[in-house]
């Protein structure tokens, strides 16, 4: 666009000025739009899932984290997996009361309430809406052994799905993101709810399912000290477990690494599920920097969502983060090397 040169009292040509108006119409329309926009496609996102949102059975009680918050826990049915894949199966508790999960191959996605032992009306609809298939005879009874193997802290409530309902628990919470040394006990040592780190969200996360990740890495670490770069140091109970770097060695060296590059037509152990543990790089070092994990939703950008506690300002929530970070590793905790 040229204007033409003036001085003094001259003025600019008509034209320059309708340009101008014309420039700043659009670009104020634009920026009505955008967030009208984006709060829409938010809306409409929150809107799909409320139909596919279940509570845990009351009769279920979680013995992890936060109990207080247990009856505002929902979680939804990750949308992005194959439904040929999903499988209804039953069991029987501890005390004998038949159960009903949705499972996605071998991880358990969700309980189901049941009535008399059949899954009522409201959730037969959902389960028909998924697969149709999945509301065709009785579901299939869960192995014995599968119990032992999968419940590390004997609630009912299998690890996957523990871990995932610990991860909700943590953003319900909403702690507000604060780094710093603090003595804390030993084992299962936490610091004040209020509170916390990246870390913090998925040390949490894993002792709702009875997975204590401080004792945990604090023996590994006694007896690799050169894996974890100690260099002769003591490991410190208090402060090492909430570290990122030394998280990463744990894992690295126990469980299976999962694809990193989320595509919504994968299939099988390559698919992401709920609970899944992601390492990221947010400072371009080539390392992972920052820890979070799967959510059950898709963000706007149709990832899944990561439940984590990003840096200072924030607090524990459900963010997008595939813009902001690189995703190095990917690990579940029924995947051990």
């Amino acid at each position: 666009m040229k204007y033409i040169n003036h001085v003094g009292d001259q003025k600019p040509s008509p034209i320059a000025v309708n340009y101008g108006w014309v420039t700043f119409i659009l670009f104020l329309s634009i920026s009505l739009l955008i967030p009208w926009w984006l709060n829409d496609r938010s809306s409409s996102i929150s809107k799909s899932w409320a139909k596919n949102t279940l509570k845990i059975p009351i009769s279920i009680k979680d013995k992890g984290i936060f109990s207080d918050l247990d009856q505002r826990v929902e979680v939804s049915i990750p949308t992005w997996l194959p439904p040929n894949e999903l499988r209804l199966r039953s069991w029987r508790d501890s005390n004998q009361q038949p159960m009903v999960g949705l499972f996605y191959r071998e991880a358990l996605l969700t309980l189901l309430p049941t009535g008399q032992g059949s899954i009522s009306p409201k959730v037969l609809d959902l389960i028909i809406a998924l697969n149709p298939k999945l509301a065709e005879g009785a579901p299939h009874p869960l192995p014995k052994s599968y119990l032992g193997q999968h419940d590390h802290d004997h609630d009912g409530i299998f690890d996957p799905l523990d871990i995932h309902l610990g991860s909700v628990k943590t953003a319900i919470n909403g702690a507000q993101y604060q780094e710093g040394y603090e003595h804390i006990k030993y084992p299962l040592g936490d610091v004040s709810r209020e509170i916390g780190v990246c870390t913090d969200v998925v040390v949490r996360a894993f002792r709702n399912a009875g997975w204590d990740l401080q004792e945990l890495l604090y023996k590994d670490m006694k007896a690799r000290p050169k894996a974890y770069g100690l260099r002769g140091k003591r490991p410190n109970r208090h402060i090492d477990h909430r570290r990122v770097r030394r998280l990463i060695v744990y894992f690295k060296k126990y469980y299976k690494s999962l694809p990193i590059i989320f595509d919504p037509k994968q299939s099988g152990d390559e698919a992401w599920l709920p609970g899944d543990l992601v390492f990221m790089d947010t400072l371009n070092k080539g390392r992972s920097t920052h820890v979070g994990l799967v959510s059950d939703k898709l963000g706007w950008d149709g990832k899944p969502l990561i439940i984590n506690n990003w840096t200072y300002g924030y607090q524990t929530s459900e963010m997008s983060l595939s813009d902001l970070a690189d995703y190095l590793y990917r690990f579940r905790i029924t995947f051990p090397k």
